[in-house]
């Protein structure tokens, strides 16, 4: 008996494994021109925070086909491949994290509105509402319909997510003009993921849009900065404003040669020897931080003895540190060693909004009082603050929800507020991530 012809491999359909499956419907379904992807969970999830220097789209819009292309190339570097006999992909067995997360199901690429993420966008009612601009979906009549670009991946037990987002800190027109040229502005990266997975996304980026990604380090003046606008915008919040804890640290190499040179005056007047001296130099060791908890009760107190403080003049301080000593004992970073602080001798309240500090001026003076410590010395710096609005630190961000309403309070009035609020925080986040030009930074500093 013959044996039964063989059927082509053409005629036998290929079983489709149920990942290629979701993640060609996900493709298909929300990356539309139109619509925009389900937006993942922003308010009250910690982020890492990243600069982004323009994506440079060349010629070819970021549109429909190209977003996809995107998605299924993103997804082959992620499942993993093999080029020239080299294994290319994350080594899951190095990280715990990568284990427990389970396999890869889902990788969505596409736009999401801030309106989506932050909540509704509470302005002056001047913003024009204009349709979207067809040189970016970044851009929008109104600031809280301008979009973000999202990168998604679902695992089987946890999700990632990339938020490459706009700045707001400028106008329209000005955003259109920067995004001129085939390139496209979104300056602040939100990263939720795995260390090796980060990794992984910031190379695919750098690759595909010709852009370069860098940590994005949150220092004194934006923190501070944070703090200040939150105070202002929820200050008709009453019981929803929490406790505000400011955590303090220390610059370790000026703290360091000022303990050495106290100990050198010391030990010439007591005549010790100098193998005494080595050793009492490497037991020299300082406080690393402190924790100032202010209870909500007392901000307002706070913010209005601030208001009401005139900064004294330098002589007066006993400030004898120009901008660039400043610097270098902060070590040599723009948002360290308050060279930004106004030294001149004028009310707080008389000051450019953006320059006013009046919780910190407050809050320096009770120090001083209390502790004899001088929070305006360039070696000390604020490396963490939480409060209601929000918990940032060097490199990472949580931004918290508004709490629903108790019966009483207008309702209205409330979520108006603390959505200025919060939209506030979004808004210094994305001013600090733009990439300004080399002499607008040079005159920041020498201005200092």
């Amino acid at each position: 008996m013959p044996p039964r012809k063989r059927k082509r491999p053409s005629d036998q359909p290929e079983p489709s494994s149920p990942n290629a499956d979701a993640t060609n419907t996900t493709l298909s379904s929300s990356l539309s021109a139109d619509d925009t992807l389900d937006a993942p969970p922003f308010l009250n999830t910690t982020f890492t925070t990243h600069r982004s220097s323009p994506l440079h789209l060349g010629s070819q819009p970021l549109n429909q086909p190209r977003i996809h292309t995107l998605s299924q190339r993103l997804r082959d570097l992620l499942v993993g491949d093999v080029v020239r006999g080299i294994e290319l992909g994350i080594d899951r067995d190095a990280d715990p994290t990568m284990r427990r997360a389970g396999a890869l199901e889902v990788v969505s690429l596409g736009w999401v509105r801030l309106e989506s993420l932050l909540g509704k966008y509470v302005g002056d009612g001047d913003e024009a509402d204009t349709s979207l601009s067809t040189v970016s979906d970044s851009l929008g009549g109104s600031l809280g319909k301008r979009r973000a670009l999202q990168i998604s991946l679902q695992y089987e037990n946890t999700e990632c997510v990339a938020l490459l987002l706009p700045a707001l800190g400028h106008s329209l027109d000005e955003a259109e003009n920067e995004n001129q040229a085939g390139f496209l502005h979104l300056p602040l990266l939100l990263l939720r993921m795995p260390p090796p997975l980060r990794a992984v996304i910031c190379g695919f980026l750098s690759r595909t849009f010709d852009c370069r990604i860098s940590s994005l380090g949150l220092g004194t003046r934006s923190l501070v900065g944070a703090l200040e606008g939150w105070l202002v915008e929820s200050r008709t919040l009453g019981g929803l404003v929490k406790d505000v804890v400011v955590t303090l640290g220390f610059y370790g190499p000026t703290v360091t040669a000022h303990q050495t040179k106290q100990m050198e005056i010391v030990t010439k007047a007591d005549h010790v020897e100098g193998e005494d001296e080595e050793v009492d130099a490497s037991k020299a060791v300082g406080i690393k931080s402190i924790d100032i908890i202010i209870p909500h009760s007392e901000l307002r107190r706070f913010v209005r003895a601030g208001r009401g403080y005139r900064i004294a003049a330098r002589s007066n301080a006993g400030d004898h540190y120009d901008a660039r000593k400043r610097r270098h004992l902060a070590g040599d970073k723009d948002e360290e060693g308050w060279a930004w602080r106004r030294w001149d001798q004028v009310p707080v309240v008389d000051l450019p909004r953006q320059e006013q500090q009046p919780f910190m001026e407050a809050l320096a003076q009770y120090v001083r009082a209390h502790l004899a410590l001088d929070l305006f010395h360039p070696a000390v710096r604020v490396v963490k603050i939480a409060c209601g609005g929000f918990v940032m630190s060097e490199g990472r961000v949580k931004i918290f929800g508004l709490p629903p309403s108790r019966e009483g309070e207008n309702e209205n009035e409330l979520v108006d507020q603390g959505q200025r609020a919060l939209w506030a925080i979004y808004e210094g986040l994305g001013e600090r991530a733009r990439v300004r030009p080399v002499e607008k930074t040079l005159g920041i500093v020498a201005a200092g």
